[in-house]
């Protein structure tokens, strides 16, 4: 195997957390190279970081360094090739990137001979074109005599010299031109260095003169496309190269749009969608008559995201679910892991039941790439309950606040929280008593002001859920209740969620 011999790695860069795109980093290697792939950043600076390669462990050496997060192999060979996931963690569990796919890149050399054709003017020829073999697939142009190229801008079809590049390489000339004699020669590279690129022998091309007028030929497809593979976001080209006399023209439809249309024997769809899926019909006509074939277009889809699990928190003891649900086709397979670490029986549900402080990850797979969405699950302490049966009773400047003890083992103590009608319940006074007391008299207040009062319980864990607002009226005016309550209360417990979120980022 022959090389070009390239010195550079072209890199993207990805992200550790959550996608909105595919990525599959795609890194060419070619013969001696450097993969220098990413480096990963923590909201929170991480403990750690650690690099897999098609799913094991890469060991730091002598030629291989990782450092802060980035990985570097300065004498890359054809087993470093495969998917690189960087895996970083600290304290709150462990993130993983998307996968980067390092691919080795190369180019062998022709190894045609140079032939000569002979074509009567008004006939068709077929030059071939033998590409060596590459990876990725080899890019296929054509240079005229004066290594100018044949086709400009991307272009497949010269309408001046009525010439196509077929849909294997092949230059094929419609109807043969005087023009049209000289030399050619195909050239191939690949698209990471498309500098770098490689020729064929070259081909004359005799076209002997016609000795009288051309006869009229009816219309011949010579090349259609069958069927055409593609993936979401390609750009396509289908086939339908004809002749005759004079040159028939070649409109296309679409089976299932009847206002589509297009013309030329080279139909280019850009950035292709799924929905442009279909049964293409392509028409060469003269005013004598036709010849038609049909291109079955088939669009696949790498995985997108429809639903990512997002970032909970819950409290200890419970659990929560994570979803997540992804398209493409075929469809995606779906994998979880925690902490980078795969969860066999969660394998192929979209929803999994969840319960411990870790980073989950989602990993949703075809024939076209995966990606990967991790999901932070925060654990915290359950807060104390609100108190209940709260009351309040006046007489004169006194107060006297009751509630019902808390049953939780984690009580210290109260906080009764109280303030005159006008004021702010943020200024308010507070009263603390023990975990074994259920009530308080609170001394000195304004004899002909109303107050309002809370009570929460509070632990090593901080204060706990605090009690409906009470309503504690003057002396002499009537029954003391939560605002807005005409009965006695049950207090409600409210949830509170308190979310951590913790960001990772690969750069």
């Amino acid at each position: 195997m022959e090389l070009v011999d390239f010195s550079e790695l072209y890199q993207e860069n990805g992200i550790v957390e959550r996608q909105k795109q595919p990525i599959e980093a795609s890194h060419w290697v070619f013969a001696i190279a450097v993969i220098h792939i990413c480096q990963a950043v923590f909201t929170f600076r991480p403990s750690s970081y650690q690099w897999k390669h098609n799913g094991e462990t890469v060991t730091p050496g002598p030629d291989i360094t990782v450092t802060a997060g980035e990985l570097t192999v300065p004498r890359a060979t054809q087993t470093d090739v495969g998917n690189y996931t960087c895996l970083a963690s600290n304290e709150f569990g462990t993130a993983v990137s998307n996968p980067a796919q390092v691919q080795f890149s190369y180019l062998r050399i022709f190894q045609d001979v140079a032939q000569s054709h002979t074509v009567n003017e008004g006939s068709s020829l077929v030059l071939p074109c033998e590409a060596p073999s590459g990876h990725p697939t080899p890019i296929i142009s054509w240079t005229d005599g004066d290594d100018q190229p044949i086709f400009a801008d991307g272009s497949s079809w010269n309408t001046d010299r009525n010439l196509v590049q077929g849909g294997e390489g092949n230059l094929v000339f419609l109807r043969a031109l005087l023009s049209n004699n000289g030399t050619y020669r195909c050239t191939a590279s690949v698209s990471a260095r498309p500098e770098y690129k490689t020729f064929s022998a070259i081909q004359t091309v005799s076209v002997i003169s016609a000795s009288g007028e051309i006869p009229e030929q009816l219309p011949r497809i010579l090349e259609a496309s069958q069927v055409v593979n593609a993936v979401r976001g390609d750009d396509v080209k289908m086939h339908c190269l004809a002749t005759g006399n004079p040159i028939p023209t070649v409109t296309w439809t679409r089976l299932q749009d009847q206002s589509f249309s297009g013309t030329g024997p080279i139909l280019s769809l850009r950035n292709v969608q799924q929905e442009q899926e279909d049964v293409y019909t392509c028409t060469a006509s003269s005013s004598r008559d036709q010849d038609t074939a049909t291109t079955s277009l088939h669009v696949e889809v790498a995985p997108f995201w429809i639903i990512e699990p997002s970032d909970t928190t819950i409290y200890e003891g419970k659990s929560t679910s994570m979803t997540c649900e992804a398209g493409g086709e075929p469809a995606p397979v779906l994998t979880w892991m925690q902490n980078g670490e795969h969860i066999p029986e969660y394998d192929g549900r979209s929803s999994v039941q969840v319960m411990d402080l870790k980073v989950y990850q989602c990993v949703a797979s075809n024939t076209h790439g995966e990606i990967i969405t991790n999901a932070f699950l925060n654990v915290t302490a359950a807060l104390l309950l609100a108190p209940s049966n709260v009351v309040g009773t006046r007489e004169g400047t006194d107060m006297e606040v009751q509630w019902s003890l808390l049953t939780s083992a984690d009580v210290i103590g109260y906080k009764v929280l109280y303030w005159p009608e006008g004021g702010s319940e943020n200024d308010a006074p507070v009263k603390t008593v023990d975990k074994n007391t259920d009530r308080i008299t609170i001394n000195d207040l304004k004899k002909d002001t109303t107050y309002y009062v809370r009570v929460k319980g509070y632990s090593s864990k901080g204060d706990g859920m605090a009690s409906r607002e009470l309503t504690v009226a003057k002396p002499d005016q009537g029954q003391n209740l939560p605002r807005g309550v005409a009965s006695t209360i049950t207090q409600s417990v409210l949830l509170v969620h308190l979310t951590l979120l913790v960001t990772f980022h690969l750069l």
